[in-house]
């Protein structure tokens, strides 16, 4: 994901004869390469690994049920390190986005199979919905949390224990650890 989202690859071409060409420019790179996106890195590992292997890889934008403790435990460390609003929103965000998927997956037989491959349990509880929703809104509207809060009768204090309290009980009902 890191190389998909931040990294940088150079393609080589050849000269039409099949022969890389070993002319470099003033930078060092070779004349007949050009910069590609990280993304086509990633795309172009993924035919290859299909060119030899017959099978696509898995999707590099999903992580698997294996990863789900050690994603919620990332949003404990934020809700834990940050002092500031819109960053403990945002931690509560992907809590949600990872509940919801856990939810998804435990409504058919195949995600409850995959979730308890992984040690989590299948009914595994929702997240305050109300919580969820005002953590949305500051995440998506960071600029207003101030207001987004008082409207809800809420200080930033008290909305911050809030999520850390509602995103460190759902890591532990996941079978994740607190230490």
């Amino acid at each position: 994901m890191r190389n998909k989202f931040q990294g940088l690859g150079l393609e080589y071409n050849n000269n039409g004869a099949g022969h890389l060409i070993q002319s470099f420019d003033a930078d060092g790179n070779p004349i007949y390469s050009r910069t590609i996106s990280g993304t086509a890195v990633v795309d172009q590992h993924g035919l290859n690994v299909h060119q030899v292997t017959g099978e696509l890889p898995p999707n590099p934008d999903k992580f698997s049920p294996d990863e789900f403790q050690l994603w919620s435990k990332q949003q404990v460390n934020a809700a834990n390190g940050h002092l500031d609003v819109k960053s403990v929103a945002k931690a509560m965000k992907r809590q949600s986005d990872l509940s919801d998927r856990i939810t998804r997956m435990s409504g058919n037989d195949y995600g409850q199979e995959q979730l308890q491959n992984a040690g989590i349990p299948a009914d595994a509880p929702v997240l305050d919905p109300n919580l969820k929703a005002l953590a949305k809104q500051i995440a998506d509207h960071p600029s207003e949390a101030d207001s987004i809060l008082t409207s809800n009768h809420l200080t930033p204090t008290q909305f911050q224990a809030q999520v850390k309290t509602a995103i460190e009980n759902y890591h532990a009902a996941i079978g994740g650890t607190l230490n």
